[in-house]
This record gives structure tokens, C-alpha cells and sequence, in this order.
């Protein structure tokens, strides 16, 4: 059978794909307007179907992908990121569908077509989604059901050494006793909803799908849980003591293409002034936990390091000498720069060979604004100078920023992506109008890039991992 429009006439193959390609694209532009979701072949199509009214009897296998390509070059054609990217087939990896798309599309380092999806998909919310509500350190991350698939035997015990672990990796769990060795607790089985680890802290494991019992969702883009007993339910008892759950460290049950497992969604507190007999809620204090496998537990809101400042290191006093020194270092790549006791100019003297460099690397202007009054520059370090005396004077390490933008980045008001561009976090600007209108001018800009040494991608990441 020939394909048919929406009047029952027939079209072309390559016609009624035309047609459809075009509602795919509106389709899947939609989506992308919410952060993190996705669509699968099945529900694409069915949509697609719907709002174009061209059937004909074609397994829809053999002409979605056709289609997807179509839309890839869509996006291209304006560009935009491969929006075929947030389509995935039933076990939430990468399809047909999108394999073509990567020669339409940004290039990446990412060889993984799983992993480029997932690079891609994140540069179509930024593209489209609302920027002021991102969730919390949102990064490109595999859907849970490939994780399983792909994870190593010993992934409990490397996740263990790293110490620590955030939102927005969205590891996989699927029992209570691999969450429970994180901290220190071995089980051969358990199956109720918590696990208290001490006084007012508890490990929590609600279920975050209709069931029998509770009706919990996530809102405000993660920073809020709203927990609701079903009528009939049976524990809506436990939360009758508020001082139970004071530090709430959570582990929703989510189900995903077909699966159901744990992911860790942060550290809660309740609100007890809000919350009522009915209803109960719990605020988001910090999006990672910390342990060791021993015991030891942190939910600390943030993570509290002195504010790198290398405005002030600038000022620092300085030995010629030693800053001679330095710039030979670095000319023979040794960025090393340790403490000295009773050797006061090092970190000034450092700062200043480090500097140079940097700053002639960007020809003496500001990467994002373009800046080159020279009293304004500053020669930023991507790791801060307190975490690495390995890369204090690694001219990859560094960045040339003028004074305003320095400071946004290090207080932490902006980061700086892999892929060179600046980013906002709108969370953190509060009501400040005048700052909003000045962080506006600068969310989003790629960096200028340098003569030589560009920043070390690596390094970039690094600087997020650690918190800042």
C-alpha cells in the first residue's frame, strides 16, 4: 500500500517521509524544552503519526529512521544539536535513528555513540530549554539501564575509593545493600524504606512511581520531594515523628525503560513548617554525599574551600629572580610550584610567571568580553592554585579573564564547559537584577581561543568535580 495523507491520498515514500519529518522535528524541538527528557522510537512515531495523519503499512522500523535522518539535517540546516539524540529505543540506548546524525552535528571527542547521544542531548536542552532552571549540575550521563549493562564487577568498590557521589551522575543501584556498603553497612538482604546511619541521618529508599502506598514526586527541578500516603496505604505512620528523618540522605526507586532501580536524588531535610498530616515535605540541602565505606557519612550542603583568588595573588610581592626561574620552568614544562616555607614571594612570583604566559597566550585581552586594558586581566587557574602544586603554573590551567568574569568564575557563579562555553548557574544569582543583566551578557559565550596552550578540557572537568 502506498502511503496516504491525512486526506487518504497517496504520497510518495519520499513525500510522506518529507511530511513526517517535519512534525519529528517539532516534536522532538518540544522536548527538548525539559531538561533530561527523552522519547522512545515507539512513542515518536505514534506520535508523529498522530499529528501528520500519513500512514501506510510499513513497519514503523523501516521508515522512522529514514525519518530521524531527515529531521538530523532539519536540525543542521538551522544550527541546532541533533535533536535525534533524545530518541532512544526500549532498553534506553541509541538507535538507527540517530547513527547518522554525528555528520550533522558538533564534533566531540566522545568515539561512543551511547556517550555522543548523551553529549548531544545536553546541548540540545541548553539550546532550548529554560536556562534559570536547569537542574543542579546538569552533565551529559547514560540512562540507568546501560549502566547496568555496561558496569564492571568491581564498580561498587571503585565508586567506594572515589568517596564520594552527586546527583547528577545518576548512578544506578539496584538493591538497599550496595547502597548500605557505602557507608560502612553490610546486609545479606534488606527491603524496608530506611536505613538509619545516626542520630537524626537516615538512608531512604522511597518509591518514586504510582504505587499502593505512597505518592512521591520530584519538583522544582529536583530541589523538592513531596511525599503523599495513599489512602488505604500502609506505613503513612512512619513519618508521624519529625525528628526521625532530620538529614534525609535519598535513594528514589525509579523505574526506567522498563526497569526499575535506585538513584540517588540528594540530601533532604524536612520541612516541618510546611509540612502536615497529609503531606510532608523535604528541601534539597545538598546535591552529594560523602563516605568511605567505613562508616563515615557527610551530606554537607557545599563544599567548603577557601574562594580561589588570583586577583589577590597578583598583588602578591615578588622575587625578579625567582619569576625568571619560573618562566624557564614552564618553558620546559615543569608547571610544578610547591610551598617553600620562609620563602614568602613564591606564590606571588609563581602568579606572575603564570601569568604572562597566559594572558600573551589570549593577547592580552579577556577570553569572554574581549577586555584589554590591562589593569582589568587576570590570569584565572581552572584547577585553583590549593588543589594541584603539580599544575600551579600549567599554562593549560589557566585562562585570561578580566576582573568581573574572574570573580563570577571563581565565587562559583559561572563555569566554564569542556566544550569552551560559559555557563550561568542561574540558581545561585538570587534576585539581584543588575547582576542578572550583566551574567546575561556573558551565559553562553565559547572562549576566545588563545595563541597556544587552550585550556586542558580535562582540567575543566575537574574544576566541576571538585565543587567549584
Amino acid at each position: 500500500m502506498a502511503q496516504l495523507d491525512a486526506a487518504g491520498s497517496p504520497l510518495s515514500a519520499e513525500a510522506g517521509d518529507s511530511i513526517r519529518a517535519q512534525f519529528a522535528y517539532e516534536i522532538l524541538r518540544e522536548l527538548a524544552a525539559t531538561w533530561g527528557a527523552t522519547t522512545t522510537y515507539g512513542a515518536l512515531a505514534d506520535e508523529i503519526e498522530r499529528r501528520s495523519g500519513v500512514i501506510d503499512n510499513q513497519r514503523r522500523q523501516w521508515w522512522i529512521s529514514r525519518v530521524l535522518e531527515r529531521t538530523s539535517q532539519l536540525a543542521a540546516d538551522r544550527e541546532e544539536p541533533p535533536l535525534t539524540a533524545l530518541c532512544l529505543n526500549a532498553k534506553g540506548r541509541i538507535g538507527e535513528g540517530y547513527l547518522h546524525a554525528p555528520k550533522y552535528a558538533p564534533p566531540s571527542a566522545s568515539a561512543d555513540a551511547d556517550w555522543l547521544a548523551a553529549e548531544h542531548r545536553v546541548l540540545c536542552y541548553r539550546r532550548f530549554a529554560d536556562q534559570a532552571s536547569a537542574p543542579v549540575r546538569f552533565r551529559p550521563v547514560l540512562p540507568g539501564t546501560v549502566q547496568l549493562e555496561e558496569r564492571a564487577d568491581s564498580w561498587l568498590d571503585e565508586l567506594v575509593a572515589v568517596g564520594h557521589l552527586t546527583t547528577h551522575e545518576s548512578v544506578p543501584f539496584k538493591r538497599h545493600i550496595d547502597v548500605a556498603r557505602l557507608f560502612g553497612i553490610r546486609y545479606k538482604g534488606h527491603q524496608q524504606a530506611t536505613i538509619t546511619l545516626n542520630q537524626g541521618t537516615v538512608l531512604w529508599f522511597p518509591k518514586m512511581y504510582e504505587n499502593a502506598d505512597w505518592n512521591n514526586t520530584l519538583e522544582d527541578h529536583g530541589r523538592l520531594i513531596r511525599m503523599r500516603p495513599e489512602p488505604g496505604g500502609l506505613y503513612s505512620a512512619e513519618e508521624k515523628d519529625p525528628s526521625a528523618r532530620r538529614n534525609v540522605i535519598t535513594f528514589g526507586h525509579v523505574e526506567e525503560f522498563g526497569e526499575k532501580f535506585y538513584r540517588f536524588l540528594g540530601v533532604f531535610e524536612r520541612i516541618d513548617i510546611e509540612s502536615t498530616d497529609d503531606e510532608w515535605l523535604y528541601r534539597l540541602k545538598s546535591d552529594t554525599v560523602y563516605f568511605d565505606g567505613r562508616g563515615a557519612v557527610d551530606g554537607r550542603a557545599v563544599i567548603r574551600r577557601g574562594t580561589p583568588d588570583d586577583q589577590a595573588a597578583e598583588a602578591l610581592p615578588v622575587d625578579d629572580a625567582l619569576v625568571e626561574r619560573f618562566k624557564t620552568q614552564i618553558a620546559e614544562g615543569d608547571y610544578s610550584a610547591p610551598e617553600v616555607p620562609g620563602l614568602a614571594p613564591v606564590r606571588g612570583s609563581a602568579q606572575r610567571a603564570f601569568a604572562e604566559r597566559v594572558k600573551s597566550n589570549y593577547g592580552w585581552a579577556c577570553a569572554v568580553t574581549g577586555i584589554a586594558t590591562r589593569e582589568f586581566l587576570v590570569a584565572s587557574h581552572i584547577v585553583p592554585w590549593s588543589e594541584d602544586e603539580s599544575i600551579r603554573k600549567d599554562p593549560t590551567n589557566g585562562v585570561c579573564l578580566s576582573t568581573f568574569v574572574d570573580r563570577a568564575f571563581d565565587t562559583g557563579f559561572i563555569w566554564i564547559d569542556e566544550d569552551f562555553t560559559v555557563r550561568v548557574r542561574w540558581d545561585k544569582v538570587g534576585d539581584d537584577l543588575l547582576l542578572k543583566l550583566e551574567l546575561r551578557k556573558i551565559d553562553e559565550v565559547v572562549l576566545a581561543r588563545p595563541d597556544r596552550d587552550p585550556p586542558d578540557p580535562a582540567k575543566l572537568r575537574r574544576r566541576v568535580a571538585l565543587g567549584y
